[in-house]
């Protein structure tokens, strides 16, 4: 288990190997060693109603900036906090809250999306 903003997160799991659950929560990516040695180490923090749909990976719209911004290159990390039976607005107030407080760089990236969100 992680620590993220006051959350225990399971993991951190390769992103390659990962094998993930069919439950909905909030991710964390890492890079370095993956247990967050400093706040440079957590590259993003999203949300998803299914963490085995595929979306978190080479496919996320992000992904291209998470492999630039970690270290080494290529070295990815998944960390999860399970929120079964949540809805979407629960979820995405819970990414809201811990974008806010861990402030990811990749999340920076794309903030115009979440800021479209929450006018």
């Amino acid at each position: 288990m992680i620590n993220i903003g006051g959350r225990h997160f399971y993991g951190p799991f390769s992103l390659n190997e990962w094998v993930p659950p069919t439950e909905s929560g909030v991710y964390a990516i890492l890079t370095g060693t993956g247990v967050m040695l400093n706040l440079d180490e957590l590259l993003y923090i999203g949300i998803s109603r299914n963490f085995a749909d595929g979306r978190i990976g080479s496919m996320h719209y992000a992904y291209r900036s998470w492999l630039e911004n970690s270290e080494p290159h290529g070295n990815l990390f998944v960390a999860i906090y399970p929120m079964p039976y949540s809805s979407e607005l629960l979820l995405a107030l819970e990414e809201e809250k811990l974008v806010k407080l861990m402030n990811p760089v990749c999340n920076q990236l794309h903030s115009p999306i979440m800021r479209a969100l929450f006018r």
